[in-house]
């Protein structure tokens, strides 16, 4: 049995939430670690947070079209607008908000001083006069 658009639709719509919010729990637990970007980090959480709200106005306005969908008696539409412009700012508000968490990841890695890195096995065997 084949998925309709909407189906389809709704979830990757429901993918989006748990990917945020997996990604709001997991770097509130490291935050500690990112201690130079912990701004980058708070601007990311809202990002998620925002993205969050766009999937649920997208799940939102899936229902509508297939509520309209079942008392027109039509196939469902996953191309309407109704349904497209809040799956597009999802979207948009995700990878805006990864990119972020990311960056806040490069900003701590940018900011470690070199005595405090962690020592590889290739430093372990080199010898330093």
């Amino acid at each position: 049995m084949s998925k309709t658009g909407t189906e389809s639709a709704a979830e990757t719509t429901k993918q989006i939430i748990t990917l945020s919010t997996g990604m709001i729990g997991l770097t509130i637990t490291f935050a500690e670690k990112f201690q130079a970007g912990t701004s980058l980090l708070k601007v990311s959480w809202v990002a998620f947070g925002i993205a969050i709200a766009l999937s649920v106005w997208t799940l939102m306005s899936i229902t509508g079209e297939e509520n309209r969908a079942t008392i027109a008696n039509e196939v469902p539409d996953a191309d309407r607008s109704s349904i497209t412009i809040p799956a597009l700012l999802m979207i948009v508000g995700f990878v805006v908000a990864m990119g972020l968490a990311i960056g806040a990841g490069f900003s701590r890695s940018a900011a470690v001083p070199a005595s405090d890195a962690p020592i590889s096995s290739l430093s372990l065997m080199c010898k330093v006069d």
